[in-house]
């Protein structure tokens, strides 16, 4: 089906600037939610990386050449 006239700049603006295209299962399915258990998995995965940065921050404070030292 072609659009023509202003309907068309609307369509192809809309998909042209669409977030979710340049990701392929996500073209069909945009307005699907995601599921509790990918709600889950995401969640977790943050909360690891959140505590890995933690631990390695302690890590780097602690053996600071520098401020080993200055004690």
């Amino acid at each position: 089906m072609h659009i023509k006239g202003r309907e068309a700049g609307i369509v192809e603006r809309e998909e042209k600037y669409d977030f979710f295209l340049w990701i392929p299962w996500l073209k069909e399915n945009r307005h699907t939610m995601i599921t509790d258990v990918q709600l889950a998995v995401f969640s977790n995965l943050v909360g690891v990386s959140i505590f890995a940065l933690i631990i390695l921050f302690h890590y780097v404070a602690v053996n600071n050449p520098k401020r080993n030292k200055e004690h």
